[in-house]
């Protein structure tokens, strides 16, 4: 009977997943509802109840953390084939034509290791969006906190998200609150710096769609073709007839290896499927790149960051970003492992490692806090994208690593910019000096993310970036060696940031606000950077809490490009 037990422990561990995910997905939802309705008849409970979606969003989230971990660890333990995705729910939405000659559109949502890890960060940074927000948002509080919610609903639906269509509506779907987010409550050119983030990332969407479509149709009447002339003794290698023409990730994977093992023995099917990875990876690589963004597509991202409120900010760099580093990881890596492993790695790594030198000089230029910061989060996401392009195991575990720690950095040090502003009311470092006398408590917090930043071994960001350049190293040693140069450029800034801001001689702007400008953390903020702050200890000292969950979905991607090698 053991066959027996271990069935009814994992069909016990999935069911806890599966409700956890239900109420992470759909609490910050009903929660954006319940603060329009609420702020009909009692303003005054509006951030409370919008921080009492963020605490429940946050608790399913941790759950969906434990029950994946669980579920990990047992397969591991009774040696077991590793966790694969987990599809949590399935439901058909709409059939375009019939069985063999149309698409099938439906809801498909599951979780494996870094869908699990993503969404717990959205999670945590949406805890501390809400707490920031509490004492410096007193304008038109119902829409800003619906908004923030709803984004937080569509973050977490991309990580969710195991249909080509519903990732690709979700990932659009979050343009609208940042947009809003934004253009409502940022700064003097909030309108320009709005319109600027929805174009670039909306042109890039649109083009990533039709390649995402052209690829659906194009390898399902590869799929098609494969089936109907093969010889009855090769059937063994022929595509199974999967549901209807599926836009399921899970099958058009196994739709792009079956078919890649196929046209290896057909010239002219090679070339047809060798072109249609070639122009469908270039359509996604320019809707993801602008996510990331990979230099030169960035140039929307510095304006955004300094004209969106705090929690804005916090939420762009920890979790919109992602969108686009997963996005290549979801959905490039699987589905065109070919065009990837061709072309696609070696302009990934060129732009990462020039978004790397660039980004971290341009940070060294800047004299506000928050537009260095905006620069910085460039040179990190390089590194993200520079583990990615290595396609080993060592830079693809960085790489996921990175994403988390990043998001709990930057966004620390974003959540600390806004402290700061909501005090003195500028950025701008010769304005500012000696705040170490006025604020320690700030100032702690301020030089530990900041440490975090620099990846001080230690804290979270060392593991992640020492993954992946070692990844890269395997790979292509000069670029590895090259990429250590953001590192060394990331103290000086830094550093340098923090000895003018909070040592020396104390400088404050003589037009700040008496009432609040001397004034240390007050117990919202101190709550809101608490939870990161600690955390980057956390994973700095045991990043196996992160890398045990994604180990069996990076070795999969690894697997994956082994034999292209």
């Amino acid at each position: 009977m053991p066959g027996l037990q271990i069935f009814s422990v994992m069909s016990g561990a999935r069911d806890w997943l599966g409700l956890f995910m239900w109420v992470t997905l759909l609490t910050p939802l009903a929660g954006s509802l319940a603060v329009m309705l609420i702020g009909r008849w009692r303003s005054a409970w509006v951030p409370w109840t919008a921080l009492l979606s963020a605490i429940v969003t946050c608790a399913g989230s941790w759950g969906m953390f434990a029950s994946y971990r669980f579920l990990v660890e047992y397969k591991r333990l009774s040696s077991e084939q590793p966790v694969s995705p987990v599809i949590l729910f399935e439901h058909e939405l709409l059939r375009l034509g019939n069985d063999h000659h149309g698409l099938n559109f439906r809801c498909i949502l599951g979780a494996d290791g870094i869908s699990v890890v993503l969404v717990w960060l959205v999670s945590i940074l949406a805890l501390s969006s809400v707490l920031i927000s509490i004492k410096s948002v007193r304008t038109r509080q119902v829409e800003y906190y619906a908004l923030l919610l709803l984004m937080v609903t569509a973050s977490t639906g991309v990580f969710l998200a195991f249909d080509l269509i519903l990732f690709y509506v979700f990932f659009e779907f979050t343009l609208v609150p940042m947009f809003f987010l934004i253009g409502i409550w940022g700064g003097p050119e909030r309108r320009y710096a709005a319109g600027k983030f929805f174009i670039y990332t909306l042109a890039g969407s649109l083009i990533g769609l039709i390649a995402l479509l052209g690829f659906t149709v194009q390898s399902h009447a590869l799929a098609e073709h494969i089936r109907s002339n093969v010889e009855p003794a090769d059937k063994r290698h022929a595509i199974d007839h999967v549901a209807s023409n599926s836009c399921s990730l899970i099958e058009l994977t196994n739709i792009s290896r079956k078919v890649s093992l196929e046209s290896s023995r057909d010239a002219e099917m090679l070339n047809r499927w060798g072109q249609l990875q070639a122009w469908v990876f270039w359509g996604l690589f320019l809707a993801f790149a602008i996510k990331v963004p990979l230099v030169p597509l960035h140039t929307w991202l510095p304006l955004a960051h300094v004209e969106a409120p705090t929690a804005g900010s916090v939420f762009l760099a920890g979790v919109l970003l992602k969108l686009g580093t997963y996005g290549f990881l979801r959905v490039c890596l699987p589905l065109l492992p070919q065009a990837t492993f061709q072309y696609g790695a070696t302009a990934i790594s060129l732009l990462a490692l020039g978004g790397i030198i660039y980004g971290s000089l341009c940070a060294a230029a800047q004299w506000d806090i928050k537009r260095l910061v905006a620069y910085s989060s460039i040179a990190h996401m390089g590194f993200c994208m520079l583990g990615m392009a290595s396609l080993n195991s060592t830079g693809l575990a960085g790489s996921v690593l990175e994403m988390v720690n990043h998001g709990l950095s930057t966004g620390g040090l974003f959540l600390l910019v806004g402290m700061l502003y909501d005090r003195y009311h500028t950025r701008i470092m010769h304005q500012l000096g000696g705040l170490a006398k006025r604020l320690p408590l700030w100032t702690f917090f301020l030089v530990w993310m900041s440490m975090a930043s620099i990846a001080l071994p230690g804290l979270n960001g060392f593991v992640s970036e020492t993954l992946c350049l070692a990844g890269m190293f395997r790979v292509w040693p000069a670029y590895a060696v090259t990429g250590t140069v953001g590192i060394i450029l990331a103290v000086w800034y830094m550093l340098n940031m923090i000895r003018q801001v909070a040592f020396g001689a104390l400088r404050e702007p003589e037009t700040h606000y008496a009432s609040n400008g001397s004034e240390d953390l007050n117990v919202y903020e101190w709550l809101a950077i608490a939870v990161p702050a600690a955390l980057c200890l956390v994973l700095g000292v045991y990043p196996n809490a992160i890398l045990d969950l994604i180990r069996p979905d990076v070795q999969g991607l690894e697997y994956l490009f082994a034999s292209l090698r």
